[in-house]
């Protein structure tokens, strides 16, 4: 899973490229759901906008992937 978080300047607060690369993968019997959390924090700030885009592979069967952007907003 790789994800990027970037300001409104397209400047990245988070930005990492393989969120499990220490793994080698799970079965897909127990591999039914996937989540992930974003701490806010600094330099992060209240009342700024930043875009999230995730990019999720199977690392064993190419071709099963899922992109995702959005944008929020930190109150």
């Amino acid at each position: 899973m790789m994800m990027v978080i970037t300001d409104q300047q397209g400047v990245a607060v988070i930005n990492e490229a393989d969120l499990f690369s220490s793994n080698e993968g799970y079965p897909p019997e127990s591999a039914t759901e996937l989540r992930g959390n974003i701490t806010i924090a600094k330099p992060m700030l209240a009342g700024e906008t930043y875009h999230v885009k995730i990019h999720v592979w199977d690392k064993a069967k190419a071709g099963n992937e899922l992109t995702a952007e959005v944008d929020i907003i930190v109150r």
